[in-house]
């Protein structure tokens, strides 16, 4: 299924002043409070309710993101007040646009107050079409955070979540608000790792490095490489773009290690761990933005990834068409091409969505392994989740 990187670079913005904007609506001693709600992944991110001006909002959060963003009907709607200025922001996909700005009197999360929030405003389908506000690292750093995936519970505080000496830490640093950490495997080190919860995915490296290129074409030889198009959905743009997949044997990152890593390498400035990442390996993660570390309640048994799904689709002026497939030798696969039109998806006809939202909202929560298709030109494939070979 599409991977789905929400997270939104600012190019041109005097991040001095961006600490400045937010201000807690009651001052005074740091607040002993904790705050509990209950969050779901049924979008593929993590979503919870909280309020924006007093009103109910859908919250996505990103610490991808250096700033929040809204969709038009947020203005409409009066959560958001449009500004006069522009800003120039660069998405997952490297792509550019100038975009408006526009200001949050008040943020509520769980009990807490934050005031005079910054947004950047663009109709991004996937967020417009669930109502959803893309709640980015200006907002998140301010607060730590503890997430339970077992229970799906959310937890808030100003003050940073005890922890065990049996979690895995991993330090983290701030540019321009969002948390960026470090990771090393087969005696490769790398740093301006993003930790990036608008990544649905599990960790996406950039491929353009010689010592890169060199593990890839080792690993390759072994016959331990998968190359698939891979769909990519950025906050302004959307690309399709080949991509190598490797099970990594082992990663080591903060004071330990993990194993049987699905990786995902291709030409990228943005190298990131994504929501998968953390969702599957671990019970709860814990975010103490207060000590610059993310901490991780591994589970105990061995965690398995899902296989993955290197079949996708997406909407375009009408039509639903394919946007991603794997480029090895499947059958199904090789009979498929990019672009072309599918009417059926598992006995559902493709005209009964009436608009790209109508596909969003189902396309997004479609859960199914197993997927048939019908194109328009009459061919009848199935496609399932792939396992990446296991090198160790």
């Amino acid at each position: 299924m599409n991977k789905i990187g929400l997270s939104v670079f600012i190019k041109r913005l005097i991040f001095f002043g961006l600490s400045l904007s937010l201000s807690w609506s009651s001052f005074g001693q740091e607040s002993d409070s904790v705050y509990s709600f209950p969050f779901h992944l049924e979008s593929r991110l993590l979503v919870f309710s909280g309020e924006m001006n007093g009103q109910a909002t859908n919250f996505a959060f990103d610490t991808g993101a250096a700033l929040g963003l809204a969709g038009k009907n947020f203005s409409n709607t009066k959560r958001v007040k449009i500004k006069g200025k522009r800003m120039t922001i660069r998405d997952s996909n490297s792509e550019t646009k100038k975009v408006r700005t526009a200001y949050t009197d008040e943020i509520k999360i769980g009990e807490f107050k934050i005031s005079n929030v910054k947004s950047l405003i663009y109709d991004m389908s996937y967020l417009s079409c669930q109502d959803f506000y893309l709640l980015g690292s200006n907002v998140i750093k301010l607060l730590n955070w503890e997430i339970d995936f077992e229970k799906m519970i959310v937890r808030v505080s100003q003050k940073p979540f005890p922890i065990k000496d049996s979690y895995l830490a991993l330090p983290v640093s701030y540019k321009n608000t969002r948390p960026y950490t470090e990771l090393s495997f087969q005696g490769i080190n790398l740093s301006n790792i993003l930790i990036d919860f608008g990544y649905t995915k599990v960790l996406d490296l950039d491929s353009s490095s010689e010592l890169i290129r060199k593990y890839i074409q080792n690993k390759d030889n072994q016959g331990f490489t998968h190359a698939s198009l891979n769909h990519s959905t950025g906050a302004i743009s959307q690309k399709t773009e080949e991509t190598i997949n490797i099970l990594l044997d082992t990663l080591a990152l903060g004071n330990g290690a993990v194993y049987g890593i699905p990786t995902e390498f291709m030409e990228t400035n943005h190298s990131k761990l994504g929501l998968a990442f953390f969702s599957t390996l671990s019970k709860k993660t814990i975010i103490n933005n207060s000590e610059s570390t993310y901490y991780l309640d591994l589970k105990n048994e061995s965690p398995k990834f899902l296989d993955t799904k290197f079949f996708n689709l997406r909407y375009s002026e009408g039509k639903v068409l394919v946007s991603g497939k794997s480029l090895e030798q499947i059958s199904s696969h090789q009979e498929i091409e990019i672009g072309e039109e599918v009417i059926s998806v598992n006995g559902i006809p493709m005209s009964d969505f009436s608009d790209e939202c109508a596909f969003v909202n189902w396309y997004y929560r479609f859960s199914e392994d197993k997927i048939s298709i019908i194109t328009k030109s009459g061919k009848n494939l199935s496609f399932e989740p792939i396992s990446l070979l296991n090198s160790f």
